[in-house]
């Protein structure tokens, strides 16, 4: 079979190509059921940008509606945020973006510091809005603490009724 023959997931791992963005270190389907992609950066400002144009290139390209897109790239990038804000300049941060039932999307940096939702009203700080901003955004979201001593912060996003995601 030709490589550019069979399912478009099928060829993903191969010729999906991003621009100025990280190359995916995982991207994977079985016929749909789930799809997932993963993405490792440096914490640096400069790389929020490079995430938010890979993961709405791996959404656009899976067919998730537009409007989950929006809200789901928004969420990502005020995760991917905090991570560079917060986490150890040597540590890789990843992000990993799950299609299933639903979108799940996560941030995993390399420290164990817990995320606080602060509240945003009566302040004029730019800061510390980013939690609440993803609340209002998603179904659900939480922190997963691993062994290693690093966390990830995900959020999840309910799909259209008979979406082709």
């Amino acid at each position: 079979m030709s490589p550019h023959t069979g399912s478009p997931a099928a060829v993903a791992p191969q010729y999906l190509c991003f621009r100025r963005a990280p190359r995916p270190i995982a991207l994977h389907s079985n016929d749909g059921d789930v799809r997932y992609a993963a993405f490792a950066f440096l914490p640096a400002p400069e790389r929020v940008a490079e995430v938010r144009r890979a993961v709405t290139s791996v959404l656009a390209y899976w067919e998730v509606d537009e409007d989950v897109q929006d809200v789901a790239v928004l969420a990502v990038s005020e995760l991917a945020t905090n991570a560079v804000l917060h986490a150890a300049a040597s540590t890789t941060i990843t992000v990993l973006v799950e299609v299933a039932s639903y979108l799940h999307v996560a941030v995993r940096d390399g420290t164990k510091q817990l995320p606080v939702r602060k509240d945003p009203r009566g302040t004029d700080n730019e800061n510390g809005r980013g939690l609440a901003i993803v609340e209002a955004l998603c179904s659900e979201w939480g922190t997963t603490v691993y062994s290693d001593g690093t966390k990830s912060v995900w959020a999840n996003f309910p799909l259209p009724r008979g979406a082709s995601a």
